[in-house]
């Protein structure tokens, strides 16, 4: 017999119908009884029964007041805020992206059409420009002659 009553009975439905007795009680703890008529009176699913017990626990006392003066969109708005963020956030995530892509595209691109031919890339450098490269392309003290060394 117990093991029909067990398979009778759905442990998610089980574990669902708890988490919102659990969420019914905080409501009522933060809320009151008033309150969680309210909430109930204006919650459709039991995510938002969730949303109002967060709520309660942010505005205590003023719960009810914020649910009458927003009514049902007081457990929306924060929802809809949320996902308003995250695409805003996604819309510059993907336009970085997209100018990051631009740039190596126009590098990639610019190399491949202005091409230098073999024998300007294979030739070496003039030593002066490994000088200028290396920080000796000035005169140094051994290079002036002894009349422009002036002593203390």
């Amino acid at each position: 017999m117990t093991a029909a009553a067990r398979s009778a009975v759905r442990p998610d439905a089980l574990r669902d119908l708890r988490a919102l007795g659990g969420n019914v009680h905080g409501l009522y703890a933060a809320a009151g009884p008033r309150g969680v008529l309210q909430v109930l009176g204006v919650a459709r699913t039991p995510g938002e029964i969730a949303q109002a017990e967060r709520l309660a626990l942010r505005f205590g006392t003023r719960t009810r007041a914020t649910l009458k003066l927003l009514d049902r969109s007081a457990l929306v708005l924060g929802r809809e805020l949320a996902a308003l963020a995250r695409t805003v956030l996604f819309a510059l995530a993907w336009a970085f992206g997209l100018a990051l892509f631009c740039r190596r595209l126009g590098t990639a691109l610019g190399r491949w059409l202005w091409r230098r031919p073999a024998s300007v890339r294979l030739r070496p450098r003039p030593d002066f420009v490994v000088a200028i490269a290396e920080g000796r392309h000035g005169r140094d003290a051994t290079d002036r002659p002894e009349a422009d060394r002036a002593e203390p």
